[in-house]
């Protein structure tokens, strides 16, 4: 995209001020095509839950991360987390999520996702309580349980 850029800046004559101007507009399209939207599941986290890719999945994780797991609960780092999560996916096998809904939240910038992970050993209900911050979702809060 960048290469594209400058092959327009290059190709055509424009003024400094039109130079900018195009470098203005690139930039704000490419943060709001790139930034979460509320209401949209990001598809890099479904993809994650669908693969068992506990590394992809722990980018979203803030500095710390609770985890409510069926045997395990608490406030870990995020390198923590995702060790514990990568076991969680090797323990129940890999499997495929569907977003469900979204509760909105009265906080400003919180969201709060609930979908279904479908396992080799079961059913498992997950919601996610995310904040954005700069235009990125990050998640907080992580509760599995069991949904059969």
């Amino acid at each position: 995209m960048v290469q594209f850029l400058r092959q327009i800046i290059r190709d055509y004559s424009f003024s400094m001020k039109g130079r900018k101007v195009i470098i203005a507009c690139f930039l704000y399209l490419s943060t709001s095509v790139f930034a979460a939207r509320p209401g949209d599941f990001p598809a890099s986290i479904k993809q994650a839950l669908e693969s068992g890719d506990s590394k992809t999945l722990s980018r979203f994780f803030d500095a710390s991360v609770e985890l409510n797991f069926p045997q395990l609960q608490g406030v870990f780092a995020k390198s923590q987390a995702e060790q514990l999560l990568k076991k969680f996916f090797e323990d129940n096998g890999i499997g495929n999520f569907r977003y469900k809904e979204l509760h909105e939240s009265n906080r400003e910038n919180m969201h709060n996702y609930i979908g279904q992970l479908y396992t080799g050993k079961g059913t498992y209900r997950i919601y996610m309580n995310m904040k954005m911050i700069d235009s990125f979702l990050f998640i907080y809060q992580m509760r599995i349980e069991n949904n059969d």
